[in-house]
This record gives structure tokens, C-alpha cells and sequence, in this order.
């Protein structure tokens, strides 16, 4: 046996003479069985028992099973698996042979089956027929069963119902109204509920009838010459279109229709939006741009006279800063002056009572003093009144002056105060007299928060090149987390109420971050409660000095065994 007999054989040559039983076939049923196994058809071949004694290879490729596996089965095999169309199981009496068989017909009988294999996913469909062969005397002789592979065409017929119920529903889901038209006759064929209810009519008043005969479209289709247009041209679009509901109403629209084919028949599908609810919004658009031009000069001249009232009230302050910082410090300079006159007896002797009271003026006068100078500094700062004197000058020399005015204060409470200056930052280019004054509302706050025998340490160095960076570590009270936020609030006291245990107006360190940032500086602060607190200050250095010092190690290092 050649190779192409053994394919022919493993997949459904089953033909009386193409074993090896030494039988041979003239060469006219020869060509008729190559014939018969080339067939674009499945013929199955079944005995009066129903078993299998042909079939070819379309056979065997859509029933998936091979020659072995059908040759001399009956069709009761469990290999043999049918449905119906409807996907039911076929039942044993309606397998194509036995229905033959039982009929015991001639006829040709014909039906939808699919075919299930394990090797795939979905069903193999096909017409399947079957008739039954009989000889001329009448006796039985077999039953001829055929496949038609018909899947594609299912498939196709399903997809095509897929499409038509997905357009039925945007047909019927649509927010603009469809009007579908007979492109021949104008008749309508379909409208959909949009349209219905925008025009407050029902389905039936359209239907049936030709598109000049509702009154609605007279504008659009008056008679049949305006429709023959419509046709010849397969498209028309109209813009605000008035049309009227049910109730006399006047509707915008924008009217479009396009003529395409339907089973070969033309169609004309007209789709209709309301578009009123434009026509107000570009209606209420012209109407804005009518006035804009008054109302942009309208607001122009408001601007213009809210610059004149700031302009007037930046003058005005800064006539009040004036006059304040002349009118209320030159008289309470000449009282903390007698008064230190009188306390040092220099007009004649004073007894204990006179000099207790002295000693009270002058303490708070000085004390109205400083808070003077606090709100005159602030709002000058604000108002944008304070210029920058750069000048060069020795770091230690001015943080160790501002120890000294607050060494006083530091021993009475028995705290240590300590400057570290990092080597080689020596000269820096800033405003002094700022600094001075930063570094003493610093160190002052620290002092004041500090409990006996603590520690206030005051660092100075060039942590970034450009950059001095000045610290200021206490052991004091430390900072609650939820009052971080307010710390720099001008006149905000976070000892506050009626069991305040520390003095102070809560400008200090308001007024020190407003000079800080003057100078394009940052401040910044870490405290834990109950442990301290370490205020930190960068500011920028003008002209030249020690930028690319590296002292930070040597720094940290005198600050061994500290825990903030």
C-alpha cells in the first residue's frame, strides 16, 4: 500500500478493496473513489444495523474521528455527539440514519445539526440529509448521510442579528429623534420614542404616512417636488429649524437626513435634535459680548481707584509709622532718662519706697518701649520700609555682644549660655544691625524658656557654600506638635490665659522671621515637649567670605551628649 492509500485509509477510506485483502478495483472505480473522498461534502455510509461501512475525509474532518474510530460503529457510539439548533441534545431517534430508517422513506430528509468535538470550542454546524438506498427488487441496501459545513454561515447570520439589536437599541436609546423614511414613496417606516416625546404625538400619527403629510415638516417637506430635491441630492441638513409639538409649541431643530441602503432598498434616515437649549446659551454668549467692552472699562476704572485708595493708605501709613516712631519714643526716651537720673540720686538721696518706685517706671517703661519698637519694626518691615545696610563684619563679635545684653537674664536664672563659631568663619557681608537683632529675639526666647541650671548654645557656620547658618539649642520647655503652626503668628502667646507664667507681646519671633525672609533668608524650628528646642536661621552672605568652609563635623561634635 502507497503513502497515499495509508492516509486515505487512517482517515476515512473505508471502500470495499482498499485493505490488504488482495481485492482490485477497475480503473473507472478507481476515479470514483478519489471522487468520492475529494467531495467539499461529509458522506457517512451506513449498513442496515446502522453501522458504518464509507466515508470519506470531509467526513472525518467534521465529525473529527477517524476512520478506525467510525468504520463498523453504530451510531449509538458516544463518540457521535449532535445538537439541535437551539443547542439541545439531539435525541437517539433523530440521528440522521435512524430517522431514515424509521421513516423507511426514499425521500431525502434535511435538518440543522452541530456537531460537538472535545477538540473545540463551539459546535461544527451543518445540513445534514439522509436517504435511504434500496434495491431494484426493493430489498435494503444502505443509508447515504451528507455534511454541509454551514458554520460561517451561521456564524454570519447571528453576527447580523447581533448588529440589528445593537441598532435597535440606539435606535431606541437615541437622544436626538430618527425619522426613517421609504427613499421611493417619503412613507414613513419608523420613528423612535424621542421624537414621539419631544413632539408630544404618538408613534401611530406618523406611521403610514408620507413625510409632506405632517404638518410639522411643512417647512422641510411641503410637497413632493421639495422630497424629489431631498432624494436627488441624498443629503440635506437644515440649522434652527422651528418645528411645532402637539400643543402649538415652537421647538428649534437641527434637521439632518442621508440616504443609504437597506436589503438594497434606499432609506432615508432623518435625524432631529433639539437644539434650544443652544440657541439660549449662544444667545445669552452675544449678549455677554455686547457689554463686555462697558463692563471691562467699568472695572478697569474700579482698579484704578482701588490703586488710588492703597496708594492713599500706603502713604497714610507711612505718615502714622513716622509720626509714631517720633511722637511716642522721644517722650518715653525723656522718662526712662529722669527716671534713671532719679534712681542713681544724682538730685539728692531717695528712700527705699521712692527708689522701688522709680525702679517700676523705668522697668515698664522699658518695657513699653520694646514693644514699641517690636510694632513699629514689624510694620515697617510689612509695609516694605526696611532697606538692607550691607556691610563686612566679624560673625562672633556680634552674636557675642547680643550674649552680653542677655548675660544679665541668664545669670539670675543660673543658664549657661555658650557661642561656638565654626573655624575659619571670621568676617560675613550682612545687614549687622538685623542679624543683631535676630539673633536677639532668638536667644532671648531661649533664655526666657529655659528653667534654672539649663543651657542655651548659639552656632554659628557655613553649612552650604554662600549660606551662614546660625543655631540656637535650649534645654527649655520645649514646643507642643499643634502649636508649631502658630509660633510665628504676631501677637500669639502660646502661654496663654489667666495662669500665664512668661511675659512677652508674641511679636519676637513674628518680627524675626519677617527679618529673616527680608533678607531671603529661612527660619526653621525642631522642638520635642519637655526636652527643648532648636531654632535654625540660613541666611544668604553678600560680597566675599569663607563660603566653601567645611566646619559641620568640628560643630556637631561640641554638641556630644546634647539630646534635643
Amino acid at each position: 500500500m502507497n503513502e497515499d492509500e495509508q492516509d486515505s485509509t487512517a482517515l476515512g477510506g473505508g471502500f470495499p478493496g482498499r485493505d490488504n485483502r488482495g481485492y482490485e478495483f477497475k480503473a473507472s472505480e478507481e476515479e470514483f473513489w478519489d471522487l468520492f473522498q475529494n467531495l467539499q461534502i461529509g458522506v457517512v455510509v451506513h449498513g442496515a444495523d446502522t453501522a458504518v461501512l464509507y466515508s470519506n475525509l470531509m467526513a472525518s474532518q467534521l465529525l473529527g474521528l477517524t476512520w478506525d474510530q467510525m468504520h463498523g460503529k453504530v451510531s449509538i457510539d458516544p463518540n457521535w455527539n449532535f445538537i439541535r439548533e437551539d443547542g439541545t441534545r439531539l435525541p437517539l431517534d433523530e440521528y440522521p440514519v435512524n430517522r431514515a430508517l424509521l421513516t423507511d422513506d426514499a425521500a431525502t430528509t434535511s435538518s440543522i445539526l452541530g456537531i460537538c468535538r472535545p477538540d473545540r470550542d463551539g459546535p461544527i454546524w451543518v445540513k445534514c440529509s439522509s436517504c435511504l438506498y434500496r434495491k431494484a427488487d426493493g430489498e435494503f441496501r444502505q443509508v447515504v448521510v451528507t455534511f454541509v459545513d454551514i458554520t460561517r454561515l451561521i456564524q454570519g447570520d447571528e453576527a447580523l442579528t447581533a448588529s440589528e439589536s445593537r441598532y435597535r437599541r440606539l435606535f431606541e436609546t437615541a437622544k436626538d429623534g430618527i425619522l426613517i423614511l421609504d427613499a421611493e414613496t417619503g412613507m414613513v417606516v419608523d420613528v423612535n420614542p424621542y421624537l414621539t416625546q419631544l413632539l408630544g404625538l404618538s408613534r401611530e400619527v406618523f406611521l403610514g404616512k408620507k413625510v409632506w403629510q405632517l404638518g410639522f415638516f411643512k417647512d422641510i417637506a411641503a410637497n413632493e417636488a421639495k422630497f424629489a430635491e431631498l432624494q436627488a441630492l441624498k443629503y440635506v441638513r437644515y440649522e434652527n429649524l422651528p418645528l411645532e409639538d402637539g400643543n402649538g409649541h415652537q421647538i428649534a431643530v437641527e434637521f439632518v437626513s442621508n440616504v443609504y441602503l437597506v436589503n438594497d432598498r434606499p432609506v432615508i434616515q432623518c435625524n432631529i435634535r433639539d437644539v434650544s437649549a443652544r440657541q439660549l446659551a449662544e444667545q445669552e454668549i452675544r449678549t455677554v459680548n455686547a457689554t463686555l467692552e462697558q463692563r471691562v472699562k467699568e472695572r478697569t476704572t474700579e482698579l484704578e481707584a482701588a490703586k488710588e485708595r492703597a496708594e492713599s493708605a500706603d502713604r497714610l501709613k507711612s505718615e502714622f509709622l513716622a509720626n509714631m516712631s517720633h511722637e511716642l519714643r522721644t517722650p518715653l526716651n525723656g522718662v526712662l532718662g529722669f527716671a534713671e537720673v532719679l534712681i542713681d540720686e544724682k538730685p539728692g538721696p531717695l528712700n527705699a519706697k521712692q527708689k522701688e518706685y522709680l525702679t517700676d517706671i523705668h522697668f515698664s517703661g522699658s518695657h513699653l518701649l520694646e514693644l514699641i519698637n517690636d510694632i513699629l519694626d514689624l510694620a515697617k518691615v510689612e509695609a516694605g520700609q526696611t532697606e538692607l545696610s550691607i556691610s563686612t563684619f566679624p560673625v562672633r563679635t556680634t552674636i557675642n555682644r547680643v550674649c552680653t545684653v542677655m548675660q544679665g537674664i541668664a545669670n539670675k536664672k543660673r543658664v549657661t549660655l555658650k557661642v561656638i563659631v565654626a573655624d575659619g568663619l571670621e568676617a560675613v557681608s550682612l545687614d549687622e544691625r538685623l542679624l543683631k537683632q535676630i539673633c536677639y529675639n532668638l536667644v532671648s526666647n531661649a533664655v526666657k524658656f529655659t528653667d534654672s541650671d539649663g543651657r542655651v548654645d548659639i552656632l554659628a557656620e557655613p553649612r552650604q557654600a554662600g549660606w551662614l547658618t546660625i543655631r540656637v539649642i535650649d534645654t527649655g520647655i520645649g514646643i507642643k506638635k499643634e502649636n508649631l503652626s502658630r509660633l510665628f503668628t504676631a501677637f500669639t502667646q502660646l502661654d496663654s490665659g489667666s495662669d500665664r507664667h512668661f511675659e512677652g507681646t508674641g511679636l519676637g519671633l513674628a518680627l524675626t522671621k519677617q527679618l529673616v525672609e527680608l533678607q531671603g533668608g529661612k527660619i526653621s524650628v525642631d522642638s520635642v515637649f519637655g526636652a527643648g528646642s532648636t531654632f535654625e536661621i540660613q541666611l544668604p552672605m553678600y560680597g566675599s567670605g569663607p563660603r566653601d568652609c567645611n566646619v559641620v563635623a568640628p560643630i556637631e561634635g561640641l554638641l556630644a551628649g546634647r539630646t534635643i
